[in-house]
């Protein structure tokens, strides 16, 4: 069996890894190994390369990752539920796949601000103004917690803490770029709950500084 090459699309340059995995698979005597960060089926294109394969009989095999989102809630000491708090979360993406669109035109966001559940927001740092407007816009509380987490689980880490109205001028000011994940809702507070017990938590946790 040949050496198995990996697929690593860069940002901005592929707009989707279908092809590339599919043309590859077609061969028989390769075997084709597509890398992506955290899940690649939460907020990536796992699902539309799975369907490409199958559409084209190509076996494949997917090895369940961690959501990004997940992860960096973990590594910030913000819980995804928490007892007395939320039954559920909202993981959505805070960017189009058409670059045209300043917000994301697939995605309610007037019935997630009804929902009342927190949200973690993928790739939501370019449009976070016309995102936080149309939550504001659609009732949910310009004081409602929010926070920016970014480089989650590296030595790079920072996690900023602001709130819904807050969160455009936080970006803004301190040139916050991706890998960024925003969680919008109330289990932000737990992290300061969390540290104010234990204020060396993120020394020993191995992140790196707050903001």
């Amino acid at each position: 069996v040949a050496q198995a090459p990996v697929v690593q699309p860069r940002r901005r340059e592929v707009r989707s890894t279908g092809p590339s995995i599919d043309e590859r698979g077609r061969d028989g005597d390769a075997r084709v190994s597509g890398v992506a960060a955290g899940s690649c089926v939460a907020g990536g294109r796992g699902g539309e390369e799975v369907l490409a394969l199958a559409e084209d009989g190509i076996p494949f095999r997917v090895i369940p990752g961690i959501s990004s989102g997940l992860a960096a809630l973990t590594a910030a000491f913000i819980p995804a539920t928490l007892r007395g708090e939320n039954q559920a979360i909202v993981l959505a993406t805070g960017h189009s796949a058409d670059a045209a669109e300043v917000l994301p035109g697939d995605v309610d966001w007037a019935a997630l601000a009804r929902l009342g559940q927190p949200m973690v927001l993928y790739m939501a740092v370019t449009h976070v103004a016309a995102i936080t407007a149309a939550l504001m816009g659609s009732g949910m509380a310009g004081s409602m917690p929010a926070a920016a987490i970014v480089w989650a689980t590296t030595p790079k880490q920072r996690v900023l803490v602001t709130t819904l109205g807050g969160l455009e001028a936080l970006v803004e000011r301190e040139g916050l770029r991706s890998p960024a994940i925003v969680v919008i809702g109330s289990i932000v507070q737990t992290r300061a709950r969390l540290l104010s017990l234990l204020p060396k938590l993120e020394e020993w946790s191995g992140w790196a500084r707050a903001g």
